[in-house]
């Protein structure tokens, strides 16, 4: 790609960082065209599109002087013509997560690395491993499935211009990771089903607020959004190792309990719990109820039910302030790098009627909303 500029790589970078050009602002200008293309140029024509699995219209990539251009909010990015969808997300979660982290990351003992560093690790002899075939198509590994879905969720934050420093930050960082990767796929989750996004800072957050609040475009409505992923040891960077015959428990109790902590008054509040276990072992999916895997199937998902019923049938509770709870299991994580990554999904269970605070009536929202979740996961081949 052209580079516009005529500082040596080696020097100090202009912008002041303090950093050498090499390793701050060349990185940027070498991905960002300084002088994008102009509506006359080409002909007033963007083209744009309603992807599969989405709510969304966003603008598509074209092709203009042998370059593939990529809108991403105000920026224009040019690319190499041959280069796919799926690089394009790869570079752009490498960008994301910044080369020094990356460098950083490659220094460090295997057992140390972050967990993202090492899906990412799944892509470098992409060319030349055998991968499962399924209809004609690639079917991704469980780490390549998990890195996919990763880029696909910034990617469409990005889109939106709600992705914070902050956010990015937890992102890197190995505690916060979980908590930080489980709200951005389920904002981006809302961002595909075409609402606005107002995401919290984490002082207001603090002082007891939700995650985010989303409005729906079409409909005006809007829902308060609860994300809380259950911590399992030695999984997503945490200490220890998994043992399924002890920890596959659908226990999101204390989670479920802390999320009604962050209820509004006035507004309908959506809670989301990842319940972060295996799916190896589950029924093939062939209907929309809990995407086609019926609960007495799943113990667990059984357990789960079981504490909500419970809970809204306590005499003299009062009104249930959550208008619904979402539990998903978005596990490509638990997927080996030599295997067809493990089936994900979701579950939405609803208080009474009568019990209900702020019921959530608008049909649209529900119905967008359970369309991206049930398409969460599916990363399109090009856009």
């Amino acid at each position: 790609m052209p580079v516009r500029s005529k500082v040596d790589r080696n020097d100090p970078c202009p912008c002041g960082s303090g950093r050498k050009y090499k390793k701050c602002c060349l990185i940027k200008i070498a991905y960002v065209d300084p002088t994008p293309p102009n509506d006359k140029e080409l002909n007033g024509v963007i083209p744009s599109e309603v992807v599969p699995g989405t709510k969304k219209l966003i603008l598509k990539s074209y092709v203009w002087k042998g370059h593939r251009w990529r809108i991403i909010w105000n920026v224009m990015h040019y690319r190499p013509l041959n280069e796919t969808f799926h690089d394009f997300l790869l570079h752009m979660l490498r960008w994301t997560l910044g080369k020094e982290w990356l460098e950083a990351q490659a220094k460090l003992p295997l057992d140390e690395q972050h967990a993202v560093f090492k899906w990412l690790g799944s892509f470098k002899d992409l060319a030349n491993s055998p991968l499962r075939i399924a209809k004609g198509a690639y079917l991704p590994s469980g780490p390549m499935r998990a890195t996919l879905s990763l880029a696909y969720d910034l990617y469409y934050l990005q889109l939106v211009n709600k992705l914070p420093d902050s956010l990015v930050e937890r992102l890197r960082d190995k505690k916060a990771f979980q908590g930080a990767r489980y709200e951005i796929a389920i904002a981006a989750t809302f961002a595909r089903a075409d609402f606005d996004i107002e995401l919290l800072d984490e002082k207001v957050k603090k002082e007891k607020h939700c995650e985010f609040i989303a409005k729906h475009k079409r409909t005006g409505t809007e829902v308060y959004v609860e994300a809380k992923s259950r911590v399992r040891q030695g999984v997503l960077n945490q200490p220890g190792s998994f043992d399924e015959t002890k920890h596959v428990k659908g226990d999101v109790r204390g989670l479920y309990q802390s999320a009604l902590t962050q209820a509004p008054t006035d507004k309908p509040f959506l809670i989301f719990i990842d319940a972060n276990l295996p799916t190896d072992n589950l029924p093939a999916r062939d209907n929309p109820a809990i995407n086609g895997i019926p609960f007495d199937k799943i113990p667990w998902m059984v357990e789960i039910e079981t504490m909500l019923k419970d809970d809204w049938a306590i005499e003299g509770r009062g009104k249930a302030p959550e208008s619904a709870v979402i539990i998903t299991n978005f596990a490509p994580h638990f997927g080996e790098e030599d295997a067809v990554a493990p089936e994900g999904f979701f579950a939405i269970l609803v208080p009474p009627p009568q019990i209900t605070q702020n019921p959530l009536v608008d049909s649209a929202v529900a119905d967008d909303l359970f369309y991206c979740l049930l398409h969460y996961g599916s990363v399109p081949k090009e856009i």
